[in-house]
């Protein structure tokens, strides 16, 4: 088990899962949990379930649903997500709390949920045994008295949503293990670049607003995944709104990574990805890793992401 790597030159062994990802029925899409054997029309909402909370097990009616978020585990007698696009807010309770939704359209089993083990089962193989290749690409620009001197662009790495655990810690229900600030450190490293900082923040506005506060006192990029959707915990773009950063863009037309925002103010830079790990690993490459080797001085280069055919 490899609980952090600071460096690509080593064996890799092949490695088994030891857990179902996702470990728990998980809503794709910020939206609505339901029966689908119910029906389209109006609902009573019975409450909130954000990413992090433990599933609910209480007794679910066909007229009833919960509002979730993008991460959330499905309550045990709801099979299906709607998402806010196909609803309409018909009441809020006396506490500002929505209490009744106009669905509309007609709910599907398995809608915008990822089953438990979608990702991978326990057991699945994760890699098989693989040769340092780094070490290789490293050899060969020694052999021809390769030099490069650069100043780097100094880059942070966050990872927000309450539901995260370091890969250290006892998965527990409702949790899941983050594993995009794993991946996006060494997709850094990998390309040249260090990590100078890496936390998970828990869905809190005051805290993601002090933690980018002092972060951009010491780097020049801050890549964070989480966060960017249209949940109600999703804080992002309101904290960078308050620290007056401009959004250039909150989504962008692609799948996987529609929910991608990027900001500035001056010389500090913002990248936003999905918390969907496929999501992120597409939009870094995309986007945040193009703007950091330009802010290197280093040339483009072409993205190097397979293209695939589907139906």
């Amino acid at each position: 088990t490899v609980h952090k790597a600071t460096n690509l030159d080593k064996i890799l062994l092949e490695m088994k899962a030891p857990v179902n990802i996702p470990p728990f029925r998980a809503s794709i899409k910020d939206g609505y949990a339901m029966k689908s054997t119910g029906f389209s029309g109006s609902k009573r909402v019975l409450g909130c379930i954000a990413a992090g909370d433990v599933p609910i097990s209480l007794p679910l009616a066909e007229d009833e649903c919960y509002k979730i978020n993008t991460g959330a585990p499905l309550p045990l007698e709801a099979d299906c997500v709607v998402q806010v696009e196909d609803t309409k807010l018909l009441q809020l309770d006396k506490n500002g709390q929505e209490s009744l939704v106009d669905i509309m359209l007609e709910p599907q089993a398995g809608l915008d949920v990822r089953p438990v083990g979608y990702d991978l089962s326990v057991n699945d193989r994760i890699f098989p045994a693989l040769d340092p290749s780094p070490v290789v690409v490293k050899s060969l620009l020694a052999s021809v008295g390769n030099k490069l001197v650069i100043s780097k662009p100094r880059v942070a790495i966050l990872s927000t949503g309450s539901e995260l655990l370091s890969p250290r810690d006892q998965l527990t229900p409702g949790k899941i293990f983050d594993s995009n600030t794993t991946m996006l450190t060494e997709l850094l490293l990998y390309f040249g670049f260090n990590c100078m900082h890496t936390s998970v923040l828990s869905d809190n506005f005051e805290q993601t607003r002090e933690s980018l506060l002092d972060l951009f006192e010491e780097v020049d990029f801050v890549i964070c995944s989480g966060g960017v959707s249209m949940g109600d915990k999703d804080f992002l773009k309101p904290v960078l709104e308050d620290l007056k950063f401009k959004i250039h863009c909150g989504r962008v037309n692609m799948k996987p990574g529609k929910p991608m925002t990027f900001a500035s103010r001056n010389d500090k830079y913002f990248f936003g990805l999905p918390g969907n790990p496929v999501s992120a690993f597409v939009t870094f490459h995309l986007f945040a890793l193009p703007a950091i080797r330009f802010a290197a001085g280093w040339d483009r280069c072409k993205c190097s992401l397979s293209v695939l055919n589907v139906k």
